[in-house]
């Protein structure tokens, strides 16, 4: 088959595939694609990020655990989360953190 006609055939059969997942949806109903998959992230996110395990991955303390550096400066810890954060695997950490730091 040239490729011209192999490419016609690809882009004929996409569309038809496109047409087909369209006509499944219902009316008036939008689908996040990425909404499960979302959710299941931020879960993995979440757990990884709540452990005394978690490894910092910055800072003077960078490539130790949080149960390490709480026995070496816990004042680096709590300083570290009462600090406001953009980055929202650092909201994470410093919430968890402040519960960690309490105990």
């Amino acid at each position: 088959m040239p490729k011209d006609q192999w490419a016609a055939a690809r882009a004929k059969d996409t569309a038809n595939r496109v047409k087909a997942m369209r006509s499944e949806r219902k009316p008036g109903k939008k689908r996040s694609v990425n909404a499960v998959h979302k959710s299941r992230a931020d879960k993995v996110a979440e757990e990884r990020l709540s452990s005394p395990k978690t490894r910092l991955w910055f800072g003077k303390y960078s490539g130790k655990t949080v149960e390490q550096v709480a026995e070496i400066d816990i004042g680096y810890l709590r300083w570290l989360s009462i600090q406001r954060h953009s980055v929202w695997r650092m909201t994470l950490l410093s919430s968890f953190l402040r519960e960690y730091c309490n105990e």
